[in-house]
């Protein structure tokens, strides 16, 4: 039996479309994180300075434990959605979105903390639907 290497798929790509993918990877993995956080930032959604006339009008609080949970679970989600994208599959965003609701579902009733997460989440697949869409265009 033969194994193959990660490699291997270099000549079937050539190494300009593997580029070009995995530089949508980075670019929705890390890069879409800095794009949403300053969007936080901008709708007053997480707060930059601790004082309390600064977080008098912030919907949520912020939690750092859950933050880096959020931005975590964020990156898997855009990671999910580029390749399903880039995979031909795009009807399956959906599927991504509902698992999301669906952990969430208790959390939603307070109207802060729902406006947080739909925010983010629209932000998230906003960023990773451009993404591939773009790396899709260069590909052709």
């Amino acid at each position: 039996m033969k194994y193959s290497s990660i490699f291997s798929v270099v000549p079937k790509f050539g190494i300009y479309k593997l580029s070009l993918i995995l530089f949508g990877l980075l670019l929705v993995s890390n890069e879409v994180n800095l794009l949403i956080r300053s969007c936080f930032h901008t709708f007053g959604l997480i707060s930059t300075k601790t004082s309390p006339r600064e977080t008098k009008y912030l919907l949520k609080p912020v939690d750092t434990k859950e933050l880096n949970a959020g931005r975590v679970i964020g990156i898997l989600e855009r990671i999910i959605m580029y390749s399903m994208i880039l995979g031909g599959s795009a009807g399956s965003i959906g599927f991504v979105l509902a698992a999301k609701a669906f952990t969430r579902f208790r959390e939603l009733d307070e109207r802060a903390f729902a406006e947080y997460i739909l925010v983010g989440t629209l932000l998230s697949t906003f960023f990773a639907v451009m993404v591939a869409y773009f790396v899709q265009v260069f590909l052709q």
